[in-house]
């Protein structure tokens, strides 16, 4: 896998834990003792993201406006990393395009 498919792919696995976490903070909002989940973004050595789920502090309401926020932010992660990933694939295939 190019350095470039990797990236993005941990871009949409990014994408992923934030609304997973966005839609569980929603779901149990009206929980009663929840703690929202928070998403923190850690920058990996070879290149790419790693997302790493945390419970929010105890003084953190059960629903923020962030948590909405959060869903849009993901779904625009999945769309960039996705476009990426078919930019990459692009240009293989005019590499390939020119040995053949």
């Amino acid at each position: 896998m190019s350095a470039l498919s990797a990236i993005a792919l941990s871009g949409i696995q990014l994408a992923r834990r934030q609304l997973d976490a966005g839609a569980h903070n929603i779901a149990n909002a009206a929980t009663e003792g929840f703690r929202r989940q928070v998403v923190l973004p850690q920058a990996q050595a070879g290149g790419g993201v790693a997302g790493v789920v945390a419970r929010a502090p105890a003084e953190t309401p059960g629903l923020a406006v962030e948590d909405l926020v959060g869903l849009t932010r993901a779904r625009h992660g999945f769309e960039a990393n996705i476009k990426s990933l078919a930019a990459g694939h692009a240009m293989l295939g005019t590499l390939l395009d020119t040995f053949a």
